[in-house]
C-alpha cells in the first residue's frame, strides 16, 4: 500500500533564472508616447496569466529605448513605458508590490543572442548594439533593426519567496466583512434593549422622600404568618363578703 508514503513536489515554472531578463515580445507603444497600442494586448495578457500562476514572484518591468534622441528625454520616456505596462498588469489584478518599473532609457544596449544571432546574419551572438556598433553598420536597413532590437521591454524576476512564508490569512471579501459588520451591529442593539424592557415589567425604585412615602402609605400592611397567643389570666376566687349577724 504506497497511499501513505509522503511525496515531494518541486515548484516549476516557466521563467528565465534571475539574473537574465526575459524579454516581452510584441509589446508595441504609440510613437513618441507611453500609451500601449491594442496589439500589445495579447502579450501582456500572457503575462498577467503567468504571474498568477506563480504568486511568490516579484518582478522588474524595465523598458529602453535606442539611442537617439536626448538622454535624459529617453530615460523618462523609458520610465513611463514601463510604468505603463505596470499598470496595465495591475488593472488586471497583480498586486503592485510584485512590480517595479524602471527606465533605462538608452543605458542598456542590447546583448546579441544565439537565438537573434540565427536570424540575423550581420550579428554574432554576444555582440553589444551600442551606437558605436550600429554607425559602423554603414547600412540604414541593419542600423534600422538594430534600433529595434534595441527599443525593448523586458522582465527580471526579482524574487520568488514573495508572502511564501505569510500566516497572515487572506484579507476576506468586502461584501462578507460589511455583513458580519452589520450582525455586530443588530447584537449590540438587541443587548441595548435588553435593559429597558426589563426596567419597564420590575416595579420601579422612588426617587424622592416623598415617592418613597406615598408608596409606603398604600402598599398593604403585612400579615403576620401566626397570631399570636393571647396570654391567659388566671382569675383569683372572691373572697366572700363579711355580713352583720
Amino acid at each position: 500500500d504506497t497511499s501513505s508514503v509522503s511525496k515531494e513536489y518541486t515548484l516549476q515554472f516557466p521563467l528565465a533564472s534571475i539574473e537574465n531578463p526575459v524579454l516581452i515580445r510584441n509589446i508595441f507603444y504609440e510613437f513618441d508616447s507611453a500609451a500601449l497600442l491594442d496589439s500589445s494586448c495579447v502579450a501582456l495578457d500572457s503575462l498577467v496569466i503567468l504571474l498568477n500562476e506563480n504568486p511568490h514572484v516579484t518582478i522588474e518591468l524595465a523598458a529602453h529605448c535606442d539611442f537617439r534622441g536626448a538622454d535624459k528625454y529617453n530615460e523618462n520616456l523609458s520610465q513611463r513605458r514601463a510604468e505603463s505596462v505596470v499598470n496595465y498588469l495591475i488593472e488586471h489584478g497583480i498586486d503592485s508590490l510584485r512590480l517595479s518599473p524602471v527606465g533605462y532609457g538608452e543605458k542598456r544596449p542590447k546583448v546579441v543572442t544565439r537565438k537573434i544571432a540565427a536570424t540575423h546574419d550581420f550579428l554574432n551572438e554576444g555582440d553589444t548594439l551600442t551606437e558605436a556598433f550600429i554607425l559602423a553598420l554603414q547600412d540604414e536597413e541593419k542600423q534600422e533593426i538594430c534600433h529595434a532590437l534595441n527599443r525593448r521591454t523586458e522582465f527580471k524576476v526579482l524574487r520568488t519567496t514573495y508572502r511564501l512564508f505569510d500566516l497572515t490569512p487572506p484579507a476576506k471579501p468586502a461584501a462578507e466583512t460589511e455583513n458580519k459588520e452589520a450582525e455586530g451591529t443588530k447584537a449590540e442593539d438587541n443587548e441595548e434593549t435588553k435593559p429597558e424592557d426589563m426596567t419597564a415589567t420590575s416595579e420601579q425604585e422612588p426617587t424622592t422622600q416623598e415617592e418613597a412615602a406615598t408608596q409606603k402609605s398604600s402598599s398593604p400592611a403585612k400579615q403576620p404568618n401566626a397570631r399570636r397567643r393571647e396570654p391567659s389570666k388566671t382569675r383569683t376566687p372572691s373572697r366572700p363578703r363579711k355580713t352583720n349577724e
